[in-house]
């Protein structure tokens, strides 16, 4: 099985943390995104990155250039990304986290690829 780059937001907890540790088994190489990763949630850091395949970013989805920034640095270090994946849908506000869909398909239509 060929490794994938997988981007997954909301790896703080739920699906997000689930889906990191178990593609990260299978042997995919993760980015894990939530916020916060020096604060409130630095444990969970921690305890992600414990497990082989799995780098954590701080990305806040309501920030485009945040988003931006946590897209290109996977590929600067990876020259690719295969997947993306956003356990963040809904916002408290009833808002879709659509910033990492708009960026994914940006990249996707300049370039017709992630490499």
């Amino acid at each position: 099985m060929e490794q994938k780059i997988i981007l997954i937001t909301g790896t703080n907890s739920g699906f997000g943390w689930l889906t990191a540790k178990s593609c990260a088994a299978l042997g995919h190489k993760i980015y894990g995104t939530m916020r916060a990763t020096k604060g409130r949630n630095a444990d969970k850091v921690k305890e992600l990155i414990k497990q082989p395949n799995i780098e954590v970013l701080d990305m806040e989805l309501t920030n485009e250039k945040s988003v931006t920034d946590a897209v290109k640095t996977i590929l600067e270090k990876e020259g690719r990304l295969d997947v993306g994946e956003s356990y963040n849908c809904v916002d408290r506000s009833g808002h879709f986290d659509s910033v990492v869909a708009v960026v994914c398909h940006e990249r996707i239509h300049e370039n017709e690829t992630w490499t």
